[in-house]
């Protein structure tokens, strides 16, 4: 149970050392309370409007507003509107690790739900699954299929009425565009579902073992990633909730708060209000 700052590091250095990479990305989340690692929209207590419902009235009526994308650049859209607050297939993480620590303990409704935990991810393990987006890479969202802004296929379901008939089976991981200043404050990165709504642990505690060989008996990289994802590249890390404070004051004084993450009015308001839940 992680119970400092320097214990977190100490442990994520630890367990990334394994993947045998020189520069490895590694993705966090945050989390209050330790529920499945779904996006909002098809969480089982979301009972809101379906996904092409909210999609399609946010994007007619958001054109009013300063700033906004342009009408075809449906990645823009859907990012803005994850960050905007709207229920979407986008699964929220952050490059950052103490960006993720504070997220896991400021969001604090009742101790009853509260049970902090922090999750590492490694994005190219998760893309290169056979399901995926079946390479090593984060995706550019505005590189498209058939000359259309959106790319993985995962994007365009989102906005089409025929919704997932193209999507690909499994969630992507992608970067964002920075279409709104949390994104680039929160150094934010997604994932994106496709047609497979189970959670993320779920779906890759389900991967198959996969022993693909090259001609030369090396293991492919689709191989080595099925075979070891379940184990390494996935990771939950509980935090000791009894720390919350101490932990939130070394965060604080590292330069990672609710304003620095919220770059706002309603962020520097919270702040100072001393709000500790964006509920």
């Amino acid at each position: 149970m992680i119970s400092s700052i320097q214990g977190f590091i100490r442990k994520i250095k630890s367990d990334i050392s394994i993947w045998k990479e020189s520069n490895p990305v590694v993705w966090f989340r945050g989390q209050s309370c330790d529920e499945p690692l779904l996006p909002r929209l098809y969480r089982p207590d979301y009972q809101g409007p379906k996904e092409n419902d909210l999609i399609q009235p946010f994007r007619m009526r958001g054109r009013a507003f300063p700033n906004s994308p342009e009408y075809s650049r449906i990645d823009e859209w859907l990012f803005l509107m994850q960050h905007s607050g709207l229920p979407t297939r986008l699964l929220d993480w952050t490059e950052g690790a103490l960006i993720a620590l504070f997220f896991a303990l400021w969001d604090w409704e009742s101790e009853k739900k509260y049970r902090p935990v922090v999750w590492l991810l490694n994005p190219k393990a998760l893309n290169v699954l056979p399901g995926s987006y079946g390479k090593p890479i984060l995706p550019l969202s505005w590189y498209g299929h058939g000359n259309k802004p959106a790319c993985p296929y995962n994007i365009k379901a989102a906005f089409e009425a025929k919704g997932d008939e193209q999507a690909c089976e499994l969630p992507v991981a992608l970067m964002p565009q920075h279409v709104h200043p949390r994104v680039t404050a929160q150094r934010s990165c997604f994932i994106i579902y496709g047609k497979k709504k189970d959670s993320l642990e779920t779906i890759v505690s389900n991967i198959e073992l996969m022993e693909t060989k090259d001609t030369e008996g090396h293991f492919s990289e689709v191989g080595v990633a099925g075979k070891l994802f379940g184990e390494v590249y996935l990771r939950k890390y509980e935090i000791n909730f009894k720390k919350r404070d101490d932990i939130l004051m070394d965060l604080t004084m590292s330069g990672i708060s609710i304003s620095t993450l919220f770059p706002d009015l309603d962020g520097l308001a919270k702040e100072l209000s001393g709000i500790t839940s964006m509920h």
